[in-house]
């Protein structure tokens, strides 16, 4: 399963509740009905478009006091539900956890990919101290899916 979105506050008094969507196009949420919690929990809800918001309604929850267990939830979908991408192309998802090297040598692993607004970044493990690595052709010289191995440019990254 991967995350796609958090629940935000509760939304007015019919138990609605903001869905704050984490695809790089928000509303791409949208073209999605099946949803989970932690441990593959199916939640029964439909999210909706409301004034450039994501609105959900939970179908079991129409009171905002029971609606506000959800605030600060992940939602999940199902990864076979993702479309398939397209040679050198790859969900983040996916570099989780994959090594990173350095001319063949293994100086970390991915911790998690994040994007600060202006771009999207590797958060490296290497030993007690973590790396910032912009994703970028200069920094990233190559993504092998199949190995789990991402090859840092020597350049900018040493041993």
């Amino acid at each position: 399963m991967i995350i796609v979105a958090k629940f935000g506050k509760v939304f007015g008094v019919k138990g609605h509740i903001l869905v704050h969507s984490f695809f790089s196009r928000k509303f791409d949420i949208l073209n999605y009905k099946q949803f989970f919690l932690e441990k593959k929990v199916p939640i029964n809800l439909t999210i909706f478009k409301k004034n450039e918001k994501l609105i959900a309604s939970v179908s079991s929850k129409k009171i905002p006091e029971k609606i506000n267990k959800f605030v600060g939830k992940h939602l999940y979908i199902l990864n076979d539900t993702l479309p398939k991408l397209k040679k050198k192309q790859f969900y983040f998802n996916d570099l989780e956890k994959m090594s990173a090297c350095v001319n063949d040598n293994v100086v970390g692993y991915v911790k998690k990919v994040n994007n600060h607004g202006a771009g999207d970044y590797l958060e490296i493990k290497k030993n007690k101290d973590e790396l910032l690595v912009p994703f970028n052709k200069d920094h990233i010289l190559k993504v092998d899916l199949e190995k789990k191995l991402i090859y840092l440019n020597p350049i900018y990254y040493e041993i």
